[in-house]
């Protein structure tokens, strides 16, 4: 292939990354990815790169640097307007000391399904990344389908009362409609990063989402003023008790709840079956070897 790895310089590519094998039937054929991950090394010698093959995620390119100095901030805010990177979206992670920096995004499950060698376009050789047991994946599996099963549940029982009630009088319905869509998306992120990210606000869990998917993001496009009545419910707003949704607003809302609903539950189904790939092939590989 014109732009797979191989077409990297020999040194680009490492034989000691501790990473599961991936099902990915990734493409590398996209034109100027070549030319984008050689500027990338030229320019701030990254420590890894990874192609994303998901096409609803925000990002093209994972790029794992070498310390989060301002320079190397400055220098990658600079970068990105280049030319050769112009038809990618990246997203940046940083080491910290000899480990990648934990957060909400950079998780041991995340880096299983996404770092894999198919995705590999470039590694100096100097990092491991984390990686999970068969057993510690299965379990995450079995744990993502528990939780996503009782949000899916709770959520559609919810949208089907509030339905049959009709009543936007009732300020519990606000709080009820910030907790599952709140819930929803803790949910979708707790599946697929292993983290659970503890905040009331609706906004900051939808931009955090962007890493796995944008179709959550993109239901509430242009639509700040529903957010703020969604936000409302929040323990942390002064209008938690006291605001009242008119019926065109409710219905909207519960149709944006349901439609939360089916992208977090088609998306987590989808990851599920990525971790059912892995253990498969992480057990065979393992036979194999025995």
């Amino acid at each position: 292939m014109e732009n797979s790895i191989n077409q990297l310089p020999k040194s680009a590519i490492s034989t000691n990354v501790c990473l599961l094998e991936s099902y990915y039937q990734t493409d590398f054929n996209q034109p100027g990815l070549t030319e984008a991950v050689r500027f990338l090394v030229s320019n701030v010698q990254p420590e890894k790169v990874f192609y994303n093959p998901d096409p609803f995620a925000a990002f093209q390119l994972l790029v794992l640097l070498q310390d989060k100095h301002a320079q190397t901030a400055d220098k990658m805010k600079k970068l990105q307007d280049a030319p050769q990177l112009a038809s990618f979206n990246l997203k940046l992670h940083y080491t910290a000391g000899s480990v990648f920096e934990q957060n909400y995004f950079w998780s041991p499950v995340f880096a299983t399904v996404l770092c894999t060698r198919e995705n590999l376009l470039y590694d100096n050789g100097f990092f491991s990344l984390p990686s999970m047991t068969v057993e510690d994946l299965l379990k995450h599996k079995n744990n993502a389908i528990d939780c996503t099963a009782k949000i899916v549940s709770d959520t559609k029982k919810f949208i089907a009362q509030a339905q049959s009630n009709g009543n936007p009088l009732n300020f519990k319905i606000v709080l009820e409609l910030h907790h599952l869509a709140k819930t929803c998306l803790q949910s979708l992120l707790q599946s697929i990063t292993g983290n659970l990210i503890e905040t009331d606000d609706i906004c900051t869990l939808l931009q955090q989402s962007l890493s796995i998917t944008v179709n959550l993001s993109l239901l509430f496009k242009n639509e700040e003023r529903l957010l703020q009545l969604l936000n409302a419910g929040s323990t942390d707003s002064p209008q938690g008790n006291s605001t009242i949704l008119q019926d065109a607003d409710l219905k909207t809302l519960l149709e944006k709840l349901a439609a939360m609903c089916s992208i977090t539950e088609q998306t987590v189904s989808k990851w599920i079956n990525r971790y059912s790939q892995q253990i498969v092939k992480f057990t065979n590989n393992t036979l194999a070897s025995a």
